[in-house]
């Protein structure tokens, strides 16, 4: 069996369905990869960027949509990662309103038991422990 490294384009075409004829081969290598033909290997960074493309000018999708999109897509057989759960997760989150890469970064510290440092404690303390960026200190008198 083949394997390879999913690029962004794939995603983007078959689910943007522009420019047709592109949109059909990447459909075709995704039925590939469930028929059993082909693993595909998913990244964060993938996913993050197809996340970017969808929502911006050209294909200008909706945050459900492109969360519901990529989340059928990362569920296929053939289509594996090592972090597919916190991308599901992030995707979950995206389609709530929270950045993709936020939310991803929940999903791991969930998966991991970590807290997230950060100073936008309110992107994430609905969904794990915190570590917050220590208080500035007081100006010289």
């Amino acid at each position: 069996m083949d394997e390879a490294l999913l690029d962004t384009n794939v995603f983007v075409y078959a689910l943007g369905g522009s420019p047709p004829d592109l949109a059909a081969r990447a459909r075709q290598l995704l039925a590939s990869a469930v028929a059993g033909h082909v693993r595909l290997h998913v990244t964060a960074a993938v996913v993050a960027e197809a996340v970017c493309v969808l929502s911006g000018w050209q294909f200008r999708a909706g945050r459900t949509d492109i969360a519901d999109g990529l989340g059928v897509l990362l569920r296929q057989p053939g289509v594996v990662g090592d972090e597919v759960a916190a991308i599901q997760y992030g995707l979950i989150r995206f389609a709530e309103g929270l950045d993709f890469v936020d939310g991803y970064l929940a999903g791991l510290a969930r998966e991991r038991g970590m807290a997230v440092a950060t100073h936008n404690v309110r992107h994430f303390e609905s969904d794990v422990p915190v570590l917050p960026l220590p208080t500035a200190p007081s100006p010289p008198d």
